[in-house]
C-alpha cells in the first residue's frame, strides 16, 4: 500500500503556514505507508508519535488562525480535529493486538480523513481567513510546536502480524 497523493496546489488552503504544515503532514503518512509487518514496533510508534504531534500543533494553529479570522464554522472544525484523535488513539490500542490488519485499517483512515479534510473542511475557511486582514491575523511559523501528547508512548516491543505471535 503506498500513500500516492503528492501535494499540488489544488491542496492549497491560501496560508503558507497551513500550506506548509500540511505538505509535512503528507511526508509523515508517506513514512508511515513504507512501514510493513516486518518493521519493528519502535519504528511505527515513532512514526505514530511524529504524525499526531505534528498533526495536533498544527490544529492548534489552524483553530487559531479560525478564531482570529472569525470563522463561523470553528466549533465544527475543532470537533472534526477532535474526532481524529481520539481515532487514531483507538488504533494505536488496537495495533498492540490487531496486528498488520490493523496497521492497514489505520493507513486506510489517515489517507481519507486527510485528503477529505483538506480538499472539504479546510477549504471551507479559506475564504474566511483570507478576506481576514493580515494584520488580524497572528504571525505564524512554519511549523507548529511539539504537542505532548503521544498516542503511543508505552514501551515499544518489536511488532509482529498477530498470526506470527501466535505461533
Amino acid at each position: 500500500m503506498n500513500w500516492e497523493s503528492e501535494w499540488t496546489a489544488s491542496y492549497s488552503v491560501g496560508v503558507a503556514s497551513l500550506d506548509f504544515q500540511h505538505k509535512e503532514i503528507f511526508r509523515i503518512l508517506q513514512d508511515l505507508y513504507n512501514i510493513d509487518g516486518s518493521a519493528s514496533r519502535e519504528i511505527l510508534d515513532d512514526v505514530l508519535t511524529r504524525l499526531t504531534a505534528y498533526a495536533q500543533g498544527h490544529f492548534e494553529e489552524e483553530e487559531l488562525l479560525m478564531a482570529q479570522a472569525g470563522y463561523p464554522g470553528l466549533a465544527a472544525h475543532r470537533a472534526e480535529h477532535t474526532a481524529y484523535i481520539a481515532a487514531v488513539a483507538g488504533f494505536c490500542a488496537e495495533l498492540e493486538d490487531g496486528g498488520e490488519s490493523v496497521l492497514l485499517e489505520l493507513k486506510h483512515y489517515l489517507r481519507q480523513w486527510w485528503l477529505v479534510h483538506i480538499l472539504h473542511l479546510d477549504m471551507q475557511y479559506k475564504q474566511a481567513l483570507s478576506q481576514a486582514s493580515s494584520s488580524a491575523l497572528p504571525p505564524s511559523g512554519t511549523r507548529p510546536p511539539s504537542a505532548p501528547w503521544s498516542p503511543c508512548s508505552r514501551a515499544c516491543t518489536p511488532w509482529r502480524p498477530s498470526s506470527a505471535r501466535r505461533a
